[in-house]
């Protein structure tokens, strides 16, 4: 049975692990409507490789504008009721579709999405001894929380029976879960093609963190679900939209993110408190991040910058640490990873 879905994939000079995303897709069990691979100035192989589909998929090409503007292209162009966004080095589980749209119909949500494998560059799962959310979602790492008990803490669990099995899905209000945090990885997401018409695209300003936003301004209008089931595999490996180690720009831009959609409705209670709590969150990410960089002015303004967190313990122990000169800072941060990779 062919699915109302349209499969969005944005790619940048990704010509062979398009290949292997390509071949996941089409092995789903009940097939997408279409699939649209949207070439984002690719230099490389990507027109060949998409060639050799001929009509089985839909190419667009388009001047390099970033991540944002070609799931927007792609999204512009789809046709069906429901959009999968998948990333050009990601791969699906064989019925991942065919789950993920059931039960996100079941629970009457307007967007999901799975939980996930990590990995290689060779397509072989890495086992770290950690879950895949937590090595991937700050929140988790930070809160020391899994995932299952992150979710279960915000909203509401449905056990559903499908194909044989029992499916645990979270559904409903998401948005003071997202406010403490992204958890939404886009490979593993199905929306439906009306949220686009209600809420807008992904903000084509934003080149890191624009998933944080959009799913943000997502949650303050629509209802999402979480499926607990390990549907997509996240490749961690490959070629990064971040060129440096440097974060910081993916940190300014899930704060802008959670200011913008504080302004969009009324809060209530809980969502003001999450809001508050994951806004001090990512001051104190920042302020870190400022300090390991050697930028001590920078990460004073990050402790203060829309709200004082250096009352806290952390930050008032960034806070002194922001005084002590670069070599002593420079040391500290060297040893904290050797013991960081050390516990690995």
């Amino acid at each position: 049975m062919t699915l109302p879905v349209s499969v969005v994939i944005p790619s940048f000079n990704r010509a062979a692990l398009l290949l292997r995303t390509l071949e996941s897709i089409f092995a789903q069990r009940s097939p997408a409507a279409e699939i649209i691979v949207v070439d984002d100035g690719s230099t490389d192989d990507t027109f060949s490789v998409c060639a050799g589909y001929g009509d089985r998929i839909r190419y667009i090409h388009q001047q390099n504008a970033g991540l944002s503007a070609a799931r927007n292209t792609g999204i512009r162009a789809s046709s069906c009721e429901w959009v999968a966004l998948c990333d050009s080095d990601d791969l699906w589980e064989p019925s991942k579709l065919e789950i993920q749209l059931h039960l996100t119909r079941a629970v009457q949500a307007d967007w999901s999405a799975t939980s996930f494998h990590l990995i290689d560059d060779d397509d072989r799962l890495i086992d770290s001894g950690r879950a895949a959310s937590t090595q991937t979602f700050a929140v988790l790492s930070e809160t020391g929380t899994d995932l299952r008990t992150h979710l279960a803490g915000s909203i509401a669990l449905t056990s559903i029976r499908f194909l044989g099995s029992n499916f645990e899905v979270f559904s409903g209000s998401t948005l003071e879960l997202l406010f403490q945090g992204n958890v939404v990885l886009p490979s593993s997401t199905l929306v439906a093609k009306h949220v686009f018409d209600r809420v807008g695209l992904f903000d084509e300003q934003f080149r890191v963190a624009e998933e944080t936003e959009f799913f943000l301004r997502a949650a303050a209008a629509t209802r999402g679900a979480f499926i607990d089931a390990d549907l997509t595999s996240y490749r961690t490996g490959g070629p990064s939209i971040i060129r440096s180690g440097d974060t910081s720009p993916l940190i300014r831009n899930a704060l802008k993110s959670v200011d913008r959609a504080a302004r969009l409705r009324d809060l209530s209670a809980g969502e003001r408190l999450a809001y508050r709590r994951g806004r001090e969150r990512l001051q104190l990410r920042l302020a870190y991040n400022r300090l390991a960089a050697l930028q001590p002015r920078e990460a004073r303004i990050a402790l203060t910058d829309g709200g004082d967190v250096r009352g806290s313990r952390r930050g008032a122990s960034l806070f002194l640490a922001s005084f002590l000169p670069p070599l002593i800072l420079r040391l500290m941060h060297m040893a904290k990873r050797t013991l960081k990779g050390g516990a690995e």
